[in-house]
């Protein structure tokens, strides 16, 4: 069985071969990317990167990998929607892992309540890529204050719940991340793999019905 930093490493950068490598032993990884149940405002831009740590339950031990991303607001509310890049690097010893990739957000958002579907590709060296989605319901986006959102999100090899809470300070917004994967059907995929972690955003903007 591989050690779980190298089936990580392993999967960054070839992430289609993996599939086919039916001897493979893979934890059920589905990515977080740090975003929440909203969008910014229209035509708003958003910068964030994330510190995110999975502990796989087939091997003692655990991995880490970070995520800058950048998304822009495109719709006004209550329509939420946006756009942007999400990515991984993953680093194993003086190795280095990368993927890097396209990400939409449609939704709805306003002070009372947000709701986001989402759906990113990621690309790795050579023609590895790794699609995945999420879905989110939260308690709505304030300039200041706490957001809580809960769903679920899915990948090739890994489904399950995902919790996303932000605290808002000052135009730079913390959100802590919580998932818990399990395999998915017909996929090579073993065990669960529990996943935790950090984003920094910035800037956030204002709530979607502040003027």
């Amino acid at each position: 069985m591989h050690d779980i930093r190298t089936v990580v490493h392993f999967v960054l950068l070839m992430a289609a071969a993996v599939l086919l490598a039916g001897s493979a032993c893979l934890p059920p990884v589905a990515w977080h990317d740090g975003l929440p149940a909203w969008s910014p405002p229209a035509g708003k831009p958003e910068a964030s990167i994330g510190y995110h740590r999975m502990f796989w339950s087939e091997v003692e031990g655990s991995a880490w990998y970070v995520t800058p991303g950048l998304r822009v607001g495109l719709a006004r509310p209550p329509t939420a929607v946006d756009i942007g890049l999400v990515s991984m690097m993953a680093f194993d010893g003086g190795d280095f892992g990368l993927l890097v990739g396209p990400a939409f957000g449609i939704g709805r958002s306003d002070d009372e309540m947000s709701a986001m579907f989402r759906a990113s590709i990621y690309f790795g060296a050579g023609s590895g890529f790794w699609p995945q989605a999420s879905v989110l319901v939260g308690n709505g986006y304030r300039a200041r204050g706490v957001n809580l959102a809960v769903g679920g999100r899915a990948s090739m090899l890994g489904t399950g719940p995902v919790a996303v809470a932000g605290a808002n300070l000052g135009g730079v917004e913390l959100r802590g991340e919580l998932s818990y994967m399990l395999s998915m059907p017909g996929s090579w995929a073993t065990g669960r793999a529990l996943t935790v972690g950090l984003t920094v955003a910035a800037p956030t903007g204002p709530g979607p019905t502040d003027k």
